[in-house]
């Protein structure tokens, strides 16, 4: 994602980056099934605009004291992380059998002999943002 923003404004490209790592957070990795901010905080991230439109909507009450103790609090995050991780490691064992059958389907076996002439692709840039 960095690659093309760079490519697109070259000279404003890390005043983007702030909602380039959130959207990278909040997306569902195809792999584990979950995102980065599951992982991390043991649920679903909710943007700005998802909290004010709940909020106008009248489904959520943005209230101001917590009614829960940190102990409580704590158990509940180490039991839900520890569901998200039993989740992620089934989704991803089945993910990567499936992406090996894929990536295996039409490749086969190449054997060169001394001397033969091969191809040889070689980057044209050594830096990651900018090669093609």
């Amino acid at each position: 994602m960095i690659h093309h923003v760079i490519r697109e404004d070259p000279r404003c490209w890390n005043r983007q980056l702030p909602f380039l790592l959130f959207v990278d957070r909040e997306v569902p990795n195809t792999t584990t099934g979950a995102s980065t901010f599951r992982f991390f905080y043991g649920r679903e991230a909710r943007g700005p605009l998802a909290i004010l439109k709940s909020s106008w909507a009248g489904e959520i009450h943005l209230a101001m004291n917590i009614s829960q103790s940190a102990a409580d609090y704590l158990q509940e995050m180490r039991i839900n992380m520890e569901k998200a991780s039993e989740s992620a490691s089934l989704t991803a064992a089945q993910k990567q059998n499936s992406y090996g059958d894929y990536f295996n389907k039409r490749s086969s076996v190449k054997n060169f002999s001394t001397g033969e002439q091969v191809l040889l692709l070689i980057p044209d840039s050594s830096n990651k943002i900018y090669a093609r």
